[in-house]
């Protein structure tokens, strides 16, 4: 595990509750406390998880497996942060549908012709290489 994925395993130890989706007030601990000790005790079963192809699609190890979807996404990014563009497109395809997640053909026009008005932004997201101003 580079140094970097380690860091961020042990700033998710660190990370408030209150910042964490999923938890309510009343809790009072991180769901990511003993992530890393876990990690080292099961190390053999993460770096099986680390080394898959397509690890956010897999079951964490252990106790692990169990964790929200949300939470399953910010220790894909802290592990394999190659993987988290993967790993949120699950997420999001998961809790708000599909069409939130593929991308779609349509011409400016097109887009701003559906605009309920003027004040609504528009968000275009572009794959590594794309060239908009080629098409």
């Amino acid at each position: 595990l580079p140094d970097d994925g380690w860091g961020a395993v042990l700033l998710l130890e660190d990370i408030e509750v209150s910042q964490i989706q999923g938890t309510s007030d009343s809790e009072s601990s991180n769901p990511f406390d003993g992530l890393a000790s876990d990690m080292v005790e099961a190390s053999k079963r993460f770096r099986e998880w680390y080394d898959l192809e397509k690890p956010e699609d897999a079951l964490l190890p252990g106790r692990w497996r169990k964790v929200p979807d949300f939470h399953r996404v910010l220790i894909t990014r802290a592990l394999r942060p190659d993987r988290s563009a993967f790993a949120i497109a699950g997420f999001v395809r998961a809790h708000l549908g599909a069409r939130y997640v593929g991308s779609q053909r349509r011409s400016l026009a097109e887009v701003s012709g559906e605009l309920q008005s003027r004040d609504t932004p528009i968000l275009f997201l572009l794959s590594p290489g794309a060239h908009p101003t080629q098409e």
